[in-house]
């Protein structure tokens, strides 16, 4: 038995999930890439269908771009709603 798990009286268990939000609820259409890969963009879909840890990874290597139409959507407005999206229960 993990040490965890006799301290705890249970065991943590990893877990995926897939993220659903209703893309007229952000502020941005598309994230480029940029990684050792090179540069790729993806949807809203394909973005959050990447596993969650490989986004915060991305975002704190500052190696995403937000983008709405032509123009560049800031990284902190555009996280900020897709947080809010998943607050107001369109996530």
């Amino acid at each position: 038995m993990s040490a965890a798990r006799s301290r705890w009286g249970s065991r943590l268990v990893a877990t995926s999930s897939v993220v659903h939000v209703d893309a007229d609820a952000l502020t941005f259409d598309r994230v480029a890439v940029h990684d050792a890969h090179g540069e790729r963009v993806l949807s809203v879909p394909q973005f959050l269908q990447l596993p969650l840890d490989e986004r915060i990874r991305l975002n704190f290597q500052r190696a995403l771009r937000f983008y709405q139409g032509n123009a560049e959507v800031s990284r902190q407005q555009a996280l900020q709603s897709l947080m809010r999206a998943a607050r107001n229960g369109t996530a």
